[in-house]
């Protein structure tokens, strides 16, 4: 993983092994990198001194794929191949969760800038899930239902590998 200063100095931090095929890179809120490591099945954080931690991902084959972090600093996975989520908390336990969308590969994610949702893109299956984080406080109006499933899936055409928020 390499890091440009605005001046234009280069530094390299070496990941744990060459062939971790490093997919997907986010910043959390206390500045550290995490990073996808698609080839080992496992997630990166990287921090602001350089010290690397990895974990491994519950299903090993997954090819974690897409990163987000949250405001409250958990880091949220896709693990395109076994069709779920993962999420990393601060204390660094892992968690994973299947998507009910059958034959789903789940590439993309992103977290709305209130931390309530993650949006997950499934490639093959052409929906987005959107995602309702636990222990976040939804708002009456953004959701009528608060105990409304993890999961709700919404179509959104052909192969979509990407999603941001915009406010509007």
């Amino acid at each position: 993983i390499g890091r440009i200063t605005p001046s234009g100095q280069i530094t390299e931090y070496p990941l744990a092994s060459t062939d971790t095929q490093p997919q997907s890179i986010a910043v959390a809120p206390d500045g550290a990198l995490w990073l996808t490591e698609s080839a080992t099945g496992q997630i990166a954080r990287l921090t602001t001194s350089g010290s690397l931690t990895e974990y491994q991902l519950p299903s090993a084959s997954s090819l974690p794929s897409g990163i987000a972090t949250a405001i409250d600093g958990t880091v949220w996975v896709t693990e395109y191949a076994a069709g779920k989520l993962a999420s990393v908390s601060p204390a660094g336990r892992v968690t994973e969760y299947t998507i009910p969308t059958p034959a789903t590969e789940p590439l993309g994610i992103t977290i709305t800038p209130d931390g309530q949702y993650a949006l997950v893109l499934n490639q093959d299956s052409g929906d987005m899930g959107v995602i309702w984080i636990p222990g976040v406080t939804r708002s009456v109006a953004r959701s009528r239902d608060r105990t409304a499933a993890l999961f709700t899936m919404i179509p959104v055409g052909s192969k979509p590998v990407s999603a941001a928020v915009v406010r509007v």
